[in-house]
């Protein structure tokens, strides 16, 4: 049987992270993690940002040339193999923008891998040395410990997906942009309607994030405890006492019992991410087939040439997979937002913010057992 948890100490837990929220706003991850990079290593981050934003750049520049060679295509099958030049000329264009945007992704992964171990060195490091300067009281703190398994996971990776989170989102942008001006170009007024679709995308990402942020501290003291009681009939210097005591059935029960309270909150977010990005998935699908089934109509009514429409069509579907990368992109960063708000509410133990004001009273030498 499963332990209720108590509804005075759910709402104070509720209280908390609703002023963590508000403590720490997404600007100030932002401003935590870029100069913290930066610090780290200057080099790796602006080769970094660089290759980032030109792969974002020559992705919908090879839509132009894709339709200025299908254009030419058409022109040579009209008028004859003497006038093929402009053909091949956008075809070795072409060429050369995809081999530009292999080469800067593959550097990008490699500084943004060398940049991951010198900020998760760094961050590491902060991370211990603050633990060890806390006092014995705070530590003993149930809250304390909870805070110390919540930021004590993902100290260098949080960081380093808040910078990537943002250059991604911005990639994605650019993208998103340079598409829709293609897509205006040739059918303007449909095709600013797609614009909109970013207003859910992202709206439906900051509420997942917002929603998985508080479900994950929910269960935090219950993947605690269930280390805990794992540790206990794993350890070999504990097993011994363990078996004596004959605590083996009771240690497993309460395995049982916490993992089941994780397993409860992982399926209400498993769920809750399903129907939204299927939501959204559906609402961008419907809007971009129909704005192409009007731009076909145009098409076969000879008000569309042949290069435009192959352009539209490959816009519009690459405009659907940069949402797709500008949502992930963005569900990230609020993820990793809420990874350095775990992470600063550790960081803040013991200054003015510490988790146990009020209670520094001299030792008594009492001992309480709960």
């Amino acid at each position: 049987m499963r332990r209720a948890s108590h509804p005075a100490r759910r709402t104070s837990d509720d209280d908390q992270t609703d002023r963590l929220i508000r403590d720490f706003p997404f600007i100030q991850s932002v401003r935590y993690a870029f100069p913290l990079a930066w610090t780290v290593n200057r080099r790796l981050c602006t080769v970094t940002a660089a290759t980032t934003l030109i792969a974002a750049v020559l992705t919908p520049v090879l839509v132009l040339a894709l339709a200025a060679a299908v254009d030419q295509l058409q022109s040579v099958a009209s008028a004859g193999a003497i006038k093929a030049g402009g053909l091949y000329l956008w075809l070795a264009l072409g060429g050369i923008m995809v081999f530009l945007m292999g080469v800067a992704t593959n550097v990008r992964r490699a500084t943004e891998r060398q940049l991951s171990d010198e900020i998760s060195l760094r961050m590491n490091h902060e991370f211990l040395s603050h633990a060890a300067a806390l006092s014995l009281e705070t530590l003993e703190l149930t809250r304390t410990q909870d805070a110390v398994r919540r930021a004590g996971n993902r100290q260098g990776a949080a960081v380093l997906d808040v910078m990537m989170g943002v250059l991604n989102s911005v990639a994605a942008a650019v993208q998103t942009v340079g598409f829709v001006a293609v897509l205006i170009w040739i059918e303007p007024f449909w095709s600013a309607l797609l614009t909109l679709l970013c207003i859910p995308y992202l709206t439906a990402q900051w509420y997942l994030s917002r929603s998985g942020f508080r479900l994950n501290r929910s269960r935090t003291t219950a993947l605690r405890w269930s280390g805990y009681y794992s540790r206990c009939l794993t350890n070999f210097a504990q097993i011994p006492a363990i078996r004596v005591m004959r605590l083996v059935p009771l240690l497993l029960r309460r395995y049982d019992d916490t993992v089941n309270q994780t397993l409860d909150v992982s399926r209400k977010l498993y769920r809750l991410q399903a129907v939204v990005r299927s939501i959204a998935l559906l609402v961008t699908l419907g809007a971009i087939v129909g704005v192409l089934t009007i731009v076909g109509r145009n098409a076969i009514a000879g008000e569309v040439g042949l290069g435009e429409f192959v352009a539209f069509w490959t816009a519009a579907w690459r405009l659907q997979s940069s949402l797709t990368k500008l949502a992930e992109s963005t569900s990230s960063v609020f993820n990793a937002h809420f990874d350095i708000v775990n992470l600063r509410e550790f960081m803040n133990l013991g200054t003015e913010d510490n988790l146990d004001r009020g209670i520094r009273a001299p030792v008594t030498g009492r001992i309480e057992c709960r």
